[in-house]
Protein backbone atom coordinates (compact mmCIF):
# COMPACT_ATOMS: atom_id res chain seq x y z
CA UNK A 1 0.00 0.00 0.00
CA UNK A 2 1.09 3.38 -0.73
CA UNK A 3 0.08 7.04 -0.86
CA UNK A 4 1.22 8.69 -4.32
CA UNK A 5 -0.36 11.74 -3.28
CA UNK A 6 0.30 15.09 -1.16
CA UNK A 7 -2.79 14.75 0.50
CA UNK A 8 -2.95 12.90 4.15
CA UNK A 9 -4.12 9.82 4.18
CA UNK A 10 -5.79 7.53 7.11
CA UNK A 11 -5.69 3.65 6.62
CA UNK A 12 -8.03 0.99 7.75
CA UNK A 13 -5.96 -2.41 7.92
CA UNK A 14 -7.83 -5.45 8.60
CA UNK A 15 -6.23 -8.73 9.74
CA UNK A 16 -6.79 -12.24 11.53
CA UNK A 17 -5.69 -14.40 13.59
CA UNK A 18 -4.77 -17.87 12.79
CA UNK A 19 -4.30 -19.66 16.02
CA UNK A 20 -6.49 -22.59 16.62
CA UNK A 21 -7.91 -20.93 19.35
CA UNK A 22 -10.04 -18.89 17.52
CA UNK A 23 -11.56 -21.62 15.34
CA UNK A 24 -15.58 -22.27 16.08
CA UNK A 25 -14.93 -25.79 17.36
CA UNK A 26 -11.62 -25.30 19.66
CA UNK A 27 -11.41 -26.74 23.05
CA UNK A 28 -10.06 -23.62 24.65
CA UNK A 29 -11.76 -20.22 25.12
CA UNK A 30 -9.87 -17.91 23.33
CA UNK A 31 -8.19 -15.11 24.79
CA UNK A 32 -9.76 -11.59 22.85
CA UNK A 33 -8.05 -8.75 24.87
CA UNK A 34 -5.05 -10.01 22.11
CA UNK A 35 -7.71 -8.75 19.38
CA UNK A 36 -9.79 -6.43 21.22
CA UNK A 37 -7.76 -4.85 24.19
CA UNK A 38 -10.49 -2.40 25.10
CA UNK A 39 -13.80 -2.39 23.17
CA UNK A 40 -14.51 -3.94 19.53
CA UNK A 41 -16.57 -0.79 19.07
CA UNK A 42 -12.91 1.72 20.29
CA UNK A 43 -12.44 3.34 16.90
CA UNK A 44 -8.21 4.99 16.69
CA UNK A 45 -8.03 8.18 17.65
CA UNK A 46 -7.82 10.40 14.29
CA UNK A 47 -11.49 9.14 14.28
CA UNK A 48 -12.46 10.68 17.68
CA UNK A 49 -16.40 11.80 18.01
CA UNK A 50 -17.15 9.70 15.16
CA UNK A 51 -20.28 6.90 16.25
CA UNK A 52 -19.63 3.32 15.25
CA UNK A 53 -20.97 1.20 14.45
CA UNK A 54 -23.30 4.37 12.58
CA UNK A 55 -27.29 4.25 13.58
CA UNK A 56 -29.17 3.75 10.04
Amino acid sequence: MFNDTDAEMLWLIVGAPEEVEFLPDAKTKSDMSRIYPVDPKQLPKELAGVEWPPKS
